[in-house]
């Protein structure tokens, strides 16, 4: 199977990625040998200097507010900016300070997502301060274009952060500074939490199938989850799989159809999780040959295994979809079917069964493939 992740990939990396140290020095010195090239022929090489100094201080305490958040390439990648946007600013102004306003607002803003308030306004508190000490001529002009600048920005993120409290229950500016937290240093408590709080209380299942061989020497596991693996790297339940099979060798893991409501919000129950699971004994037994089917429809196809107290239903799509939504384990539960969603494919033109009436055409389809593959195993 060759799937293209490329398109996701390169948006998350464009997103949350800079370019190789190397590379960035390299940037950072062009940038400054190009604003010195600009400031030479209009006499401003010391209104340069002076900002390169003031824009090396506020990155600086940007670093310091955030040390884990905003490592040294980061803070490198702030300077940057600074350094891009002088050359205009030079052209255009003859005075370079006017970038290091860009980058204390950018570390602001920043660090409102990341960070508390208080560290926020740390950036445009350093900015004041060297400005007063570096550039006084700026400073009243500075100060107003600050004022606008927080008062517009104070009033977007009040609507934006109130909106998503009424619509999911948790404060937008908490939600994304959790995500961000999280992606950009690992840090998960924040998000797990607003997780919980947006979480409900669900019932859902682990079914465990252990195989023997005639001398009663266990020969694996087949487990179920009712549980959905995810939503990313090791949040909530995503290290699921990873924990059981490390756990209780060997054990294949498989995941019933479920979505993302059904997945853990919080990742400290996955070790218990996977601790129970090794320790679980079959409530029933069965003796003989396990029997094996197959059968498929326009968007499925379906391979049964029969082992007499239980029957799985493996059901692999034939196109591109996304996650079999959790009524047709259901559905298929009430007829003693354990469904098994095998689905491992992404795609730009995944198979979305919005029209009501095709999506029960479809899944109806799924319901008499698998019993016919029941029926047909010798």
């Amino acid at each position: 199977m060759d799937e293209d992740y490329s398109g996701f990939k390169n948006g998350y990396k464009y997103i949350f990625s800079l370019p190789r140290g190397r590379t960035l020095v390299l940037l950072i010195a062009a940038a400054n040998l190009l604003c010195l090239a600009v400031s030479l022929p209009l006499g401003a090489a010391t209104s340069l200097a002076r900002a390169a100094a003031a824009a090396t201080l506020l990155t600086l305490a940007c670093k310091l507010m955030e040390p884990q958040i905003v490592t040294w390439k980061r803070a490198a990648g702030f300077y940057t900016l600074f350094s891009l946007a002088a050359v205009p600013a030079l052209a255009i102004t003859g005075e370079a300070y006017y970038a290091v306003l860009l980058e204390a607002l950018l570390c602001h803003l920043f660090l409102a997502a990341v960070a508390n308030l208080l560290r926020a306004f740390t950036p445009l508190l350093a900015y004041l301060v060297l400005t007063y000490a570096a550039a006084t001529h700026l400073y009243t002009k500075s100060l107003l274009m600050i004022a606008v600048y927080l008062v517009v920005s104070l009033v977007i993120l009040a609507v934006i952060d109130r909106r998503v409290r009424r619509s999911v229950g948790v404060g937008g500016l908490r939600f994304l500074r959790g995500f961000l937290r999280y992606i950009l240093s690992g840090e998960r408590e924040e998000l797990e939490e607003c997780f919980m709080q947006i979480s409900k209380e669900r019932t859902l299942a682990l079914h465990l199938l252990r195989l023997f061989d005639s001398e009663g020497q266990e020969l694996g596991r087949i487990l179920v989850s009712e549980i959905h693996p995810g939503p990313m790297r090791d949040l909530g339940s995503s290290s699921l799989p990873s924990r059981v099979i490390s756990s209780c060798t060997p054990t294949i893991f498989l995941k019933a159809p479920s979505t993302h409501s059904e997945n853990l919000a919080n990742s400290a129950e996955v070790e218990e999780i996977a601790r129970k699971v090794c320790s679980l004994a079959c409530r029933t037994q069965h003796s003989g040959r396990a029997r094996v089917g197959a059968g498929s429809t326009g968007k499925f196809y379906v391979v049964t295994f029969d082992a007499g107290n239980v029957a799985l239903a493996f059901i692999d799509p034939l196109v591109p979809m996304e996650d079999l939504p959790r009524e047709v384990f259901e559905a298929l539960q009430k007829t003693g079917v354990v469904a098994i969603d095998t689905h491992s494919m992404i795609d730009k033109g995944y198979l979305s069964l919005e029209d009501a009436e095709i999506y029960a055409q479809e899944l109806s389809s799924l319901y008499e493939i698998v019993q016919e593959a029941l029926r047909k195993n010798p």
